[in-house]
């Protein structure tokens, strides 16, 4: 009866410094929700992936086994341009946005969809070379520019199901050639999709004679 009696003091005391007001019950913090989890494989782009476990990232090097050069393996024979003229391709795609004062990103791709170049235009918004990397994942998957490969889907909606996750199908990615054979993609992103295409293709044309 005494403790029910001094709570109840306590109470009327409480409301007496507050004017009489009924103290507002203030609601625990909500909890610290849990990291993101790790994108699913069929979302990474081609030759991505997550990064090792922790414990393997701060484990000590371990030495190069004898005759072993660290950085020299079995080289890469998938078709590409050649890392210049990658990059040449790359910034003449954003050449031909910048003129029109569009503001992108580029990106050029082996004949696999492997990311081998991407650059993003000065004061371009970043992401721009992911999302056209995305593009030309579409480009050498199908085989075809994405402005074609968005106009099939569109007309055949079951053929939607054709698309990978890891895949944009907006135009502005295209194939290039070399012998009569796709060895890259080149996309940009950044402005609509038609003047993305517009630069990609300005870039290429610009570069024929050294895609021989």
């Amino acid at each position: 009866m005494n403790r029910m009696m001094h709570g109840a003091a306590m109470a009327l005391a409480m409301m007496a410094a507050s004017g009489g007001q009924a103290q507002p019950v203030i609601p625990p913090a909500p909890p610290v929700p849990p990291a993101p989890p790790v994108p699913p494989a069929e979302l990474l782009l081609p030759s991505d992936a997550a990064p090792p476990p922790m414990a393997r990232m701060l484990a000590p090097p371990a030495p190069p086994a004898p005759g072993q050069r660290p950085g020299v393996g079995t080289p890469d024979t998938t078709p590409a341009l050649p890392m210049a003229l990658a990059v040449d391709l790359a910034e003449a795609a954003i050449a031909a946005c910048t003129a029109q004062g569009l503001r992108v990103g580029a990106a050029v791709s082996d004949a696999a969809g492997n990311l081998r170049v991407g650059i993003t235009g000065d004061a371009a918004r970043a992401g721009r070379i992911f999302t056209a990397s995305r593009k030309n994942a579409a480009v050498i998957a199908y085989g075809l520019p994405t402005s074609e490969i968005n106009a099939k889907l569109r007309a055949d909606p079951a053929a939607v199901a054709t698309v990978k996750p890891n895949m944009a199908v907006m135009a502005g990615g295209i194939p290039v050639y070399s012998g009569g054979k796709i060895i890259a993609a080149l996309a940009v992103s950044g402005a609509t999709s038609q003047q993305d295409e517009d630069c990609a293709r300005t870039a290429v044309a610009g570069m024929k004679d050294r895609l021989k």
